[in-house]
């Protein structure tokens, strides 16, 4: 009986050695490395999702640096006048505006129409904002009053929004070569585009 008794706890030792936990140095090593594994997937994560939204920004701007250059381009092709930058103060606030001229033959009435395409650089919004004027007999155009009037102003259903995050805007003229210039910024991305043009329409 007792040889039997000593056969059970000898068995009962080697079972309960052989179904030991983990030890406590075990655990821990074993935390460490699931913490450096996980830690290493969200930095991962991260730094894709930072690139993803940097690739997607810039992208942005490039966009609307494109739209605003083509109409830019568009209009500065078919002028007769000369492309300059005026700076126009209202209501303390300096706006550099461009006031690019155009002329449509109307077959209809056999006379010409005049357009003034106006471009305003706001820099309280950061945008470009556009619009076309039709100049009519007996009327004075004031560049001035234009922009005031019916260009600023967030009530204003005739503004038009051409640009958004422009932080600059520059135009040098060279005979019939007209340089445009553009920054944008959104975040920490920026972007600088610049268009040569040339007038289609010009004396020279």
């Amino acid at each position: 009986m007792q040889k039997d008794h000593a056969w059970r706890e000898d068995s009962m030792v080697g079972l309960t050695e052989e179904n030991d936990g983990f030890s406590l140095v075990e655990l821990i090593v074993s935390m460490l490395v699931s913490m450096l594994v996980i830690s290493s997937v969200v930095l991962f994560i991260t730094v894709a999702m930072n690139f993803y939204r940097s690739t997607n920004e810039e992208l942005k701007l490039q966009m609307e640096s494109q739209i605003a250059m083509n109409l830019i381009a568009d209009i500065v092709i078919e002028t007769k006048s000369d492309v300059i930058m005026n700076y126009i103060t209202i209501d303390g606030y300096n706006y550099p505006v461009l006031d690019i001229n155009t002329g449509v033959f109307d077959s209809v009435s056999a006379t010409t129409i005049n357009y003034h395409h106006i471009i305003v650089y706001d820099s309280n919004t950061n945008r470009l904002l556009y619009d076309k004027y039709q100049e009519t007999a007996g009327v004075t155009f004031v560049l001035e009053d234009e922009v005031r009037n019916n260009i600023l102003g967030e009530g204003n259903l005739k503004k038009v929004f051409l640009a958004d995050y422009v932080t600059g805007l520059n135009v040098t003229q060279s005979g019939a070569l007209i340089q445009i210039t553009i920054d944008f910024a959104n975040g920490d991305n920026t972007y600088h585009a610049t268009q040569n043009i040339n007038m289609r329409n010009s004396s020279e």
